[in-house]
Parts: structure tokens; C-alpha cells; sequence
């Protein structure tokens, strides 16, 4: 409810020649800020098991090697790539307001696309779509009504052939930069990036459709960091990618979250949230 607003104007006349108004008292002092509470220990957090990031067995081409190159996609002029994605994220949420604690569970499910348009320079245009299909909030499903609030996160990136890339955010709270350094991870080794560090490996060979791949692992730990907050990150991918045509042809991560922070209310002091998160993406070619 927003608070009713009220303006008081004082005229004072004064019919004595010579006289003036008081001068307006000083305005009250800011109320003291409460002291920040101490934030709770974050949750110990594991690698997720690769058998669940993807549980899906292709049939493995043992007698297969590809060359020690770089991997680089194939970004020719009006090339076009599109993949389905899609999300499940289950959490649970907890705050401490005024000394007083509550819980919450939720699930969501969303869906979106990635599409890749390949320009002249050997880069590609990337737009990303993602939308919420599915909440379900303390076990109570969520209205379309109620759905069509959360708003689409939507972008516009830059990619180059080594699966660097440039974001831009057009809509939404999603970070189009943790899918190109961990979805789509292409760099082999150990590499730093914004919160931390990412590894990739080549792990076998393998026939996923009609595409000879090669399949990459990838393990990452990230620790963003806030001023009244803090947040570590821990996952893995299973990535297949074709040499030949010089693409992903499906992708999965599983990621593990814990996160602490405050957030201060004028009305009612220090809100202090812990979040436990358990998150799976997937990224599929469509052919």
C-alpha cells in the first residue's frame, strides 16, 4: 500500500509594519542506521555427479582421435545455427526480518532459443529468448496470469569463432555471459573469468545423431562477490561438439548455488536472505 501523501502550506500575515516570520525550524536529523547483522556461513557445496548432468549415453567411437587444434566454430557469412534451451532451477529461500525467520520453496521451468547468425568478419550475431513455462511456489503451481509477469530475459550478442563473446541485455535478470563460459565452454584448459575460473577437457569420442563429436567436460567455480552479499557456484557441463562442422550439437550443466546477503527495508531494518539453489541447463541443435 503506498502511503496517502499530505502538503500543509502556512501563510502567516503579519499587519504590524516591520515585522517578519520566524525562520522554519532545521529539518530532523536522519534516523541512525541499524547496524548490518553478520551474514550466516554459506552452504558446503559439491561438483554435481557427471551422471547427473547427463544422463544420456551415446555410443562411443573408441577407435576415433581428432587433432590437437584449437576448436574454433564455423561463423561463415549467413551461417545459421538455432538450439533449444531449456532450464530447471529448484531453490529454497530463507530470511530472518525483525528477528522473524521464513521459508520458502519454488521451482521454475523455462524454455528459449539461441540462434546464431554468422556475419563477414568470422563472428556471429547470437539472440537469446528465454521465458518462464512453469512456477511452482511452495508447492502451489502458478497462474498464467501470474507467469506472464516474469519478464523474458532477452539479448543481443557478439561471438567469435573461439567462443569469446560481447553481451548485451535487452530484458530480463538472467547473465548471458555464464552461458558462453560454461554451456558453451570452447577453450581448453584452465582459464579465468569474471568470479572465478572454468576447465575444460577433451573426454572421448562419440556418434550423437548423425554427428561424429567430441565430448568436452568442463568443471567451474565462481564467487561473485557484493557489498551486503556473497555467493559461491559450483558446476559442471557435458558438452558434445562436432569437429567436422564445427558446432555444438547439444549441451548439459548442472549447477549447485549457495548465497547469503543482506538488504536493508526503511520500514523494517535489516532483511537478511540465504539461498540454496540446484540448477540444469540444456542446450540441443536444432537440425
Amino acid at each position: 500500500m503506498r502511503p496517502a501523501a499530505v502538503s500543509v502550506l502556512l501563510v502567516l500575515v503579519w499587519l504590524t509594519a516591520g515585522c517578519a516570520p520566524d525562520a522554519p525550524p532545521p529539518p530532523a536529523p536522519p534516523a541512525p542506521r541499524p547496524p548490518e547483522p553478520a551474514l550466516p556461513p554459506l552452504t558446503e557445496i559439491a561438483f554435481p555427479e557427471w551422471a547427473d548432468v547427463d544422463d544420456e549415453k551415446p555410443v562411443e567411437l573408441p577407435g576415433l582421435a581428432w587433432p590437437q587444434e584449437p576448436l574454433r566454430w564455423d561463423f561463415g557469412p549467413g551461417r545459421r545455427l538455432a538450439y533449444a534451451f531449456s532450464q530447471t532451477l529448484d531453490q529454497r529461500v530463507a530470511a530472518v526480518a525483525a528477528g522473524v525467520p521464513t521459508e520458502n520453496r519454488s521451482r521454475d521451468r523455462n524454455r528459449g532459443t539461441f540462434e546464431f547468425v554468422g556475419t563477414r568478419d568470422k563472428s556471429a550475431k547470437a539472440y537469446i529468448l528465454i521465458e518462464t513455462q512453469e512456477a511452482v511456489r511452495n508447492g502451489v503451481a502458478a497462474s498464467p496470469e501470474e507467469i506472464k509477469k516474469n519478464t523474458p530475459s532477452k539479448f543481443e550478442c557478439t561471438v567469435h569463432e573461439d567462443g569469446q563473446a560481447e553481451t548485451k541485455k535487452l530484458a530480463g535478470r538472467s547473465d548471458a555471459q555464464f552461458f558462453f563460459d560454461t554451456i558453451l565452454a570452447l577453450g581448453e584448459g584452465e582459464k579465468a573469468v569474471k568470479d572465478g575460473t572454468v576447465r575444460t577437457r577433451r573426454a572421448g569420442s562419440y556418434k550423437v545423431g548423425r554427428h561424429e563429436c567430441l565430448r568436452l567436460e568442463t568443471e567451474f567455480e565462481l564467487a561473485p562477490e557484493t557489498a551486503s552479499g556473497q555467493t559461491r557456484m559450483r558446476g559442471r557441463t557435458i558438452a558434445y561438439w562436432a569437429p567436422k562442422e564445427r558446432l555444438f550439437v547439444r549441451s548439459a550443466t548442472a549447477v549447485a548455488t549457495t548465497t547469503r546477503q543482506n538488504a536493508l527495508n526503511a520500514n523494517i531494518g535489516w532483511i537478511t536472505n540465504s539461498l540454496d539453489a540446484k540448477t540444469v541447463f540444456r542446450l540441443k541443435l536444432l537440425e
